[in-house]
């Protein structure tokens, strides 16, 4: 009876450790996420998902093991988590979720590929064709159609009011007219671009001094020929000419900015003689259209080369 007597304490605290961990194994293992979905971004990306109604906090392993801990506030609402320093590539994103008592779920995986700085490498603005000056704080803006990829650009001005100010237009616009500008500023212009729809970052452009960008575009299509009379001198066409007869002809074009220019090509166009060929010819440059500089007074052959 002593022997069996000294074996019952064993035998009942084999018992008890088996009770205790049947107990721990029988603890609650919170559910996995759901609706798991990753964005991509520059170096980065975002993760969303939804979460048990008992999640506490959420782990978001990348990157070999590293992982970003988020605490669950609201276990309603869908979860959002941005991760950094990602390399560029496909990168395999994990979640897993735990409760109360530090137990984790299963982890559930999303693949997102992520973007460095090589694709903006490439990336080009859109070309500015001309701007029209409409009065001393406002200008109208003429630009060329938009190009693949790209998702808006970007106009940043100093406004009249001397507050920083931007616009922009969306890829099926190419005009548009700001009213509020203070023209003595430079104000610039870039295009950005996303690789695809839902990439959460944005890839810009050089940005553009517009101001010195519409002295520099000779582009013709909105010069204006005051009077209408002698548009055919400046349509780039030498099969049209503008026929003006005896000495002191002339005609006046609005270039609608200040222009930055090196010189002017002529061509003449008619029988080749001294009766139809103009010999000399003025040139004059003015910005309020009342004081007149004189840039060039040339003497022309008689010939129809330019």
């Amino acid at each position: 009876m002593k022997q069996t007597s000294t074996y019952l304490p064993l035998a009942f605290a084999a018992l008890s450790l088996l009770a205790a961990a049947c107990q721990k194994a029988e603890l609650p293992v919170p559910e996995p996420v759901t609706d798991l979905k990753a964005y991509p971004g520059l170096y980065r990306a975002k993760v969303e998902f939804s979460v048990p109604s008992d999640a506490v906090s959420a782990k978001v392993f990348h990157s070999s093991g590293k992982y970003v801990q988020t605490e669950i506030e609201d276990p309603s609402a869908v979860q959002s988590v941005i991760v950094e320093e990602l390399s560029a590539g496909e990168n395999i994103i994990r979640v897993v979720t735990l409760n109360s008592e530090g137990n984790n779920s299963d982890p559930r995986g999303v693949r997102v590929q992520v973007y460095d700085d090589s694709y903006g490498n490439s990336l080009e603005n859109r070309e500015l064709i001309e701007q029209i000056i409409g009065s001393s704080n406002s200008v109208e803006m003429y630009f060329s159609d938009a190009l693949e990829n790209e998702v808006e650009l970007r106009i940043e001005y100093t406004g009249s009011d001397g507050s920083e100010k931007s616009v922009s237009l969306t890829p099926d616009q190419t005009f548009v007219n700001i009213e509020d500008i203070n023209l003595s500023e430079d104000y610039i212009y870039y295009s950005v671009y996303k690789p695809t729809a839902d990439f959460i970052d944005e890839y810009l452009t050089e940005p553009i001094n517009a101001r010195t960008a519409a002295m520099k575009n000779f582009d013709k299509e909105l010069w204006q020929v005051v009077g209408g009379a002698g548009a055919e001198a400046v349509d780039d066409d030498a099969s049209t000419a503008w026929t003006a007869e005896g000495a002191g002809a002339s005609i006046t074009v609005d270039m609608q900015v200040e222009k930055i220019y090196n010189g002017f090509a002529i061509v003449q166009n008619g029988d080749m003689n001294s009766t139809t060929f103009a010999s000399r010819m003025t040139f004059e440059a003015s910005s309020d259209n009342v004081e007149w500089q004189q840039i060039s007074n040339p003497r022309l052959r008689l010939n129809g080369y330019r």
